[in-house]
C-alpha cells in the first residue's frame, strides 16, 4: 500500500469514528527539487574579457586628450561600451 493511500484510508476512517465525514479528494501537496544551478553553463574567460578591454580602450582612446570636461562623459560611455560588449559573449553570471 502507498503511503498517500494509508494516510488517506486512515484519514476518512478518523472522520467516520469521529463523526465527520471526510471528504473523498484529498489535496496532494507536491514538493519539487531546487531547480537552481550553481555553477554557470558558460565559464567565464578572462583572456576573451582582456582582449575586449584592450580592443575598445585601444579604439575609444586613440586620439584623445585629457580634459576635464570631457573625460568623466567619456569614462561613461567607454564603461556602457565595454559593459555591452562583454554580455555580447552570453556569460551566464
Amino acid at each position: 500500500m502507498s503511503r498517500e493511500y494509508r494516510r488517506s484510508s486512515s484519514l476518512r476512517m478518523s472522520g467516520i469514528i469521529l463523526g465527520r465525514q471526510a471528504s473523498a479528494k484529498q489535496k496532494l501537496v507536491r514538493i519539487y527539487q531546487p531547480t537552481y544551478q550553481l555553477n554557470p553553463r558558460k565559464r567565464f574567460n578572462s583572456e576573451n574579457v582582456e582582449k575586449i578591454l584592450r580592443r575598445i580602450v585601444n579604439s575609444e582612446l586613440e586620439e584623445v586628450e585629457y580634459s576635464e570636461k570631457i573625460i568623466p562623459d567619456l569614462c561613461i560611455t567607454l564603461a556602457d561600451n565595454i559593459k555591452a560588449a562583454i554580455k555580447e559573449d552570453n556569460y551566464d553570471r
